[in-house]
Formats: C-alpha cells, sequence, structure tokens
C-alpha cells in the first residue's frame, strides 16, 4: 500500500509458490481468496494487480487478461485510460448518476470522445416512424478488441490458443472468473464442454519461448477462480502443464509484517490508533521491544482473518479510538469480532464484587468449593 511493488520485503507464501511454477513452464489455476490483498516483496496488492506486475516485470511482450463480462484488457491498458472529468456535475441524482457512468465509459475507453454516447441529432429518415426512440451509439458494442468490447469465450479462447502457441514473441493469457464458465462442472452443455475443451487445447499446445531474455519459459495461462469445485477438474488433473496453487490467507509471518508496517502511523498509512506511543526501544539486551510484542499479539489474535480485515482492525482503531498497545490489543479485535467494546468483568464495582462471597452463599448452599471458584 505504501511501497513500490519492487521493493524487496516478504512475500505471501502462495505468490512464492506461484513463481516456482511459472518458473518450471507451467500453467496455472489460482483458486480460494483471490479477491483480497496479499503481500508482494514488501507492498500489499490485489491479485490482479499482483499477475500483471509480475509479468511485465518478467518482461512478457503481451499480458492479456479476459473475462466473459469485460472482455480483454491488457497489461498497459491503466496507462492509456484518462482519468474521468472532474467538472461539475449536474444537478440531480439521476442526471448526476448517467453523467458519472458516461464519463467512466470514456475514461475506460481509449479513442472514445464522448460524442459516441449521445443520441443522433440527425433528422429522421423519411418513412421512419416518428415515435420510434432514435438509436444511439453504444461504445462498448461493436468495437475492437482493443477498446474491451464483450467478447463471446468461444471467440477469445480461440485467440489466446493463437497467441500462446505462437513462439515470436512472449504472452501471458489471464482468464478471470473460471469458476463462472460452466453452470454445473459435473454435468455441462455441449456448447460448455466446447468452450472447456477449447481452453484445454490452450494450455496444452502454448510454446515454449525461444527467443529474447524470457527464453526458456513457457507462454503461460493462469486461471483465476474463487471456487475450485466449480473448475471442471479433467482441465487440471494428469494434466502435466498445468499446476494447482492455493491463494491463502495471511499466515502468521504475513499479519506480523502488516503490524510492523502498520502499527505505527506514518507517511502513507494512518497507523492504529495509538500506535505512536509504541516503542522500538529494549528494556535489557536479547529483549522484545514494545514494536514487537504488539506485532506479536497482533499476529496471534488475527488468526484466520484475511489481509482486507486487517486493514479494517486499522479503521476501527480511530473511529472507535481503541488504544493498539501491549496487553490491550484484545480490545480491538473483540469489537472488530463481536462489537464488544469493554470487558464487562471490569464493569463490576468494587463493592459488589466484596460482597459476591455473601451473596453467592446465600443462593449456592453448601457448595463452598463452587462458591470460591
Amino acid at each position: 500500500m505504501n511501497e513500490s511493488p519492487n521493493a524487496p520485503g516478504p512475500s505471501s507464501r502462495w505468490i512464492l509458490d506461484f513463481e516456482k511454477q511459472a518458473q518450471r513452464r507451467k500453467h496455472i489455476v489460482l483458486y480460494g481468496n483471490i479477491h483480497d490483498q496479499f503481500l508482494w516483496r514488501g507492498a500489499y496488492l490485489t491479485a490482479n494487480e499482483f499477475l500483471n506486475a509480475y509479468f511485465a516485470g518478467q518482461g512478457f511482450d503481451v499480458v492479456a487478461r479476459y473475462d466473459p463480462i469485460d472482455g480483454f484488457r491488457f497489461g498497459d491498458d491503466g496507462a492509456s485510460f484518462k482519468k474521468p472529468s472532474s467538472a461539475p456535475l449536474p444537478d440531480g441524482m439521476r442526471a448526476r448518476f448517467e453523467e458519472v457512468v458516461k464519463r467512466g465509459v470514456i475514461a475506460r475507453t481509449p479513442g472514445l470522445s464522448g460524442r459516441e454516447t449521445e443520441p443522433s441529432s440527425s433528422p429522421t429518415p423519411a418513412g421512419a416512424d416518428p415515435l420510434t426512440t432514435p438509436e444511439r451509439h453504444r461504445p462498448s458494442v461493436g468495437s475492437d478488441i482493443s477498446r474491451g468490447r464483450r467478447v463471446p469465450p468461444e471467440e477469445a479462447f480461440a485467440s489466446l490458443r493463437i497467441l500462446l502457441s505462437q513462439d515470436q514473441i512472449s504472452a501471458a493469457a489471464l482468464v478471470d472468473l473460471g469458476d463462472m464458465l460452466t453452470s454445473d462442472p459435473e454435468r455441462y452443455a455441449a456448447e460448455e464442454r466446447v468452450l472447456l475443451m477449447l481452453l484445454k487445447r490452450v494450455a496444452l499446445e502454448a510454446s515454449v519461448i525461444r527467443h529474447g531474455r524470457l527464453i526458456g519459459y513457457r507462454n503461460t495461462l493462469v486461471v483465476t477462480a474463487g471456487d475450485l469445485k466449480r473448475v471442471p477438474d479433467w482441465f487440471y488433473r494428469e494434466n502435466p502443464f498445468v499446476s494447482l496453487v492455493q491463494a491463502t490467507r495471511p499466515a502468521k509471518e504475513e499479519r506480523r509484517q502488516f503490524a510492523i508496517s502498520f502499527l505505527r502511523p506514518g507517511p502513507a498509512s494512518g497507523g492504529f490508533y495509538g500506535g505512536d506511543q509504541i516503542t522500538d526501544d529494549r528494556l535489557e539486551e536479547g529483549a522484545l521491544s514494545g514494536l514487537d510484542l504488539v506485532a506479536e499479539e497482533f499476529a496471534d489474535l488475527t488468526e484466520g482473518l484475511q489481509s482486507m480485515d486487517l486493514e479494517a482492525l486499522r479503521h476501527t482503531s480511530w473511529k472507535e479510538q481503541i488504544l493498539a498497545r501491549p496487553g490491550e490489543l484484545w480490545r480491538l479485535v473483540d469489537f472488530f469480532k463481536f462489537g464488544l467494546k469493554h470487558d464487562p468483568w471490569e464493569q463490576l464495582k468494587p463493592e459488589k464484587v466484596r460482597r459476591a462471597r455473601a451473596a453467592l452463599s446465600a443462593n449456592v448452599i453448601g457448595q463452598p468449593v463452587a462458591v470460591d471458584a
């Protein structure tokens, strides 16, 4: 979040496995916790950001991303996107909505001027029904692949088959929503079967790169899927060209690294509330610093949480003004999980505690051990 993705630093375990499989010329089915954020070289990225950065950093000539909704996108599309206009928005929610959508379409579609989204101003042709709504130009339909039109999967996979089977340039193909390609992974229609066989052909026919800095690598296919059970297992089972990589929730060391990076306020991160009171000083030789103690406690308390949850904890600490300090981080985690901001035992009045033995003895007859407990 606050470091360059190329900076040295720790990475999530599954990312290390991904890099190893790619170096072994494997195509990859990436599944599991794919919509979270992940640690790569000391920075937090989404899975899509990591994949784009990884293949671009390796020097692949083409990084093509496809999903059945948005069609094709490419690794350098972000550089050609214009920022949406900052001109004042019109009054009225409907008008604002329509204007924001129009600006977004223009920003996401290179070469679009904005006039294409307006209704035709030409006169009604002779003989046309004057009550018929004039046809509008739809920039996302009928434009070429580079402009992100919706491309049917059969057409897209045929293009990817050609792209990956050639050996003149290095290419990576990223297919998103792999678990949405069939309605039922165990029983699917004939057209779905043909589609999956075509995707398997993409994997089987991909060429090994013969030229340039990536010589010896393979043109690589990555299929992402939140639910592996929805991906037909015959696509990857007993397929020597394909490996499975599970995007897991952050391990303890990753959660500890998150704490080290973000507990105390910094120029880019807001830190945690009260984090500026944590010290790096060690009271004696070999002892852990206050920061190390809090980071260890944070890692223990956040077992099973996603990276997005860790970031939500940071925002919660400020919103609820719950201090992050040694021995008290459990308050923040308890509030995040259960909505409990205070320990109910600490709300007991001292006088009530002093009278507790007599009060309990009056109701629990003949059980002094239970009263003591």
